[in-house]
């Protein structure tokens, strides 16, 4: 047993293995190249929230109530 650990004993002083560097996923690679062509003609990315209040939604866009967009079937209301 002692012997086999002495032949399989790691020098722990060696330098390690150099980290390879990854690259962009190619969708974002690809958002990318679409916001820089779209940024050259003179248009922005604008942030903005995720999620939208009701009112936002479909109140200030003069939505009616009846209207089928506001359907449970056709909006996420969390």
């Amino acid at each position: 047993l002692a012997a086999r650990l002495a032949a399989e004993r790691i020098d722990v002083t060696l330098p390690g293995r150099g980290q390879l560097s990854g690259g962009l996923h190619p969708v974002t690679r690809t958002l990318e190249r679409i916001e820089q062509c779209f940024s050259r003609i003179g248009y922005e990315v604008a942030e903005g929230p995720e999620v939208e209040d009701d009112y936002h939604n479909f109140e200030a866009l003069n939505i009616p109530g009846h209207h089928p967009a506001r359907a449970m079937h056709d909006t996420f209301y969390f």
